[in-house]
């Protein structure tokens, strides 16, 4: 779980109201170990699908090289 919000997180310039979609996946690990179970609630799936749901939308984003 922390991976995929990491990974959310490094596209949330272009993901739209990436922390909104993402606090109940935060909320649900905070202050959990890597090896604790997740307790998936009907809620917290849902969020999960919908945070999927955004980065599978999102825009393509290009970065200027500094050279250039």
């Amino acid at each position: 779980m922390k991976s995929f919000i990491g990974a959310v997180k490094v596209l949330a310039c272009v993901v739209p109201h990436c922390s909104a979609l993402l606090a109940p996946l935060d909320n649900a690990i905070a202050e959990k170990q890597s090896q604790d179970d997740i307790v998936w609630s009907e809620h917290l799936t849902e969020a999960f699908k919908s945070a999927q749901a955004a980065v599978a939308s999102s825009q393509t984003i290009t970065l200027p090289k500094p050279d250039t």
